[in-house]
């Protein structure tokens, strides 16, 4: 499963979040971590910290970023 979740991220085909969100909830059905184990992860600032790092990024290079305007050029 780990794998697959590696790869979706390779692949980009969606956001992080919602990749990282769904691997944390079919690490949640299938009984590789319980309740309170994926709860813990935000006691910790280093979750957090990464989780604003995606929103910044997704701010600064999202999709209203990626297309060239026509006057650029």
């Amino acid at each position: 499963m780990f794998a697959l979740i590696f790869v979706e991220f390779a692949r980009a085909r969606h956001a992080p979040a919602v990749i990282a969100a769904n691997g944390a909830a079919l690490f949640l059905l299938f009984g590789f971590i319980s309740v309170d184990e994926a709860l813990s992860a935000f006691s910790n600032e280093a979750p957090l910290t990464i989780a604003a790092m995606f929103v910044l990024s997704g701010a600064m290079f999202g999709p209203a970023h990626s297309k060239v305007s026509p006057r650029a050029c």
